[in-house]
C-alpha cells in the first residue's frame, strides 16, 4: 500500500500502446514502462544524488528480469556529467566519476534512461526523469 509519503511521477503514454509508471521512494526512483504485448522495461536510479571530488553516486541498476539493456545519462546545468556504457540486466553502477564538474551547490538536473534492444543495439525507448543533484 503506497502511503502519502510516496511520490508518484507523472504517467506519461508514449505512442498509444504504452505507459510509464515512475514513483520515488526514499529517494530512489523506480520506473516501470509496460509495452503492448511485451515484458516491459524497468530501471531503478537514485533521484536524489551527490557529486564529491569528481564522484557521482548514482546507484542505477538494471534489473535481471530485463530482457533489454540500458544506458544512462546524467545532465545538469546544460552539463552532460555521465554518460555510461551498456549496462546489462542484472548489473548496477554505484559511484561514477563524472565527465565534467560543476561548482558547489545544488542543481536540477535529468537521467536519461535508453532501453536498448540486447541484440542489436538498438534503442527502442528513451526516458527522462527528473532529478537533484548536490555539488559538495
Amino acid at each position: 500500500m503506497l502511503t502519502s509519503s510516496t511520490n508518484f511521477c507523472n504517467i506519461l503514454k508514449i505512442k498509444t500502446i504504452s505507459v510509464l509508471f515512475c514513483l520515488t521512494i526514499g529517494g530512489l526512483l523506480i520506473g516501470f514502462h509496460v509495452f503492448k504485448k511485451e515484458t516491459g522495461f524497468r530501471f531503478i536510479v537514485n533521484s536524489h544524488l551527490v557529486l564529491k571530488n569528481n564522484e557521482l553516486n548514482i546507484l542505477a541498476k538494471n534489473p535481471r528480469t530485463n530482457k533489454y539493456n540500458m544506458r544512462i545519462k546524467i545532465v545538469a546545468n546544460n552539463t552532460i556529467l555521465y554518460f555510461s556504457n551498456v549496462i546489462k540486466p542484472g548489473d548496477f553502477l554505484n559511484c561514477v566519476k563524472v565527465e565534467n564538474q560543476l561548482s558547489k551547490g545544488k542543481y536540477k538536473g535529468e537521467a536519461q534512461i535508453s532501453a536498448m534492444n540486447r541484440k542489436t543495439g538498438e534503442c527502442i525507448l528513451n526516458v527522462v526523469r527528473n532529478i537533484k543533484i548536490n555539488v559538495k
